[in-house]
């Protein structure tokens, strides 16, 4: 095991969270925003839940996996799972959009700032403010 997921492990330890992961059969119907043209390449989707061991809180998404690991046959780690997540999230529409990049007239970007908040929203209520600025240290 390496250091990263050692982090992670004590992380979810800490936190008294679990971390399930089912991979999703391909469906060439639905793709990642990146790749909705068919040529750009993608990992492997899964579905992640995220849960308190006490039952008090769950969170439900879906992970798309590196074209590494895809290639390579290998499945995401928690660390993988845990440092894909942003709990830090509190911009406006137009900030999110000058900082990352994206058009302010693009409905893929609107999308994308309304997942990026629901999944802010989610870990809110899953972590309290001291576990999230963990969460951001095993980053």
């Amino acid at each position: 095991m390496n250091e990263y997921t050692k982090q992670a492990k004590e992380f979810m330890k800490k936190t008294g969270v679990q971390i399930d992961m089912q991979q999703i059969r391909p469906n060439l119907a639905f793709r990642p925003l990146w790749a909705t043209d068919g040529k750009v390449q993608h990992g492997l989707e899964y579905r992640v839940s995220i849960y308190k061991i006490d039952g008090s809180a769950d969170y439900r998404f879906t992970f798309w996996d590196s074209i590494h690991n895809a290639e390579t046959n290998k499945r995401p780690t928690v660390y993988d799972i845990l440092a894909s997540l942003n709990p830090t999230h509190a911009t406006s529409f137009d900030e999110f959009c000058d900082e990352y990049g994206y058009d302010r007239d693009s409905i893929k970007a609107l999308e994308t700032w309304k997942e990026v908040e629901e999944e802010s929203k989610a870990l809110h209520k899953l972590f309290t403010e001291k576990e999230l600025d963990m969460l951001a240290e095993i980053q």
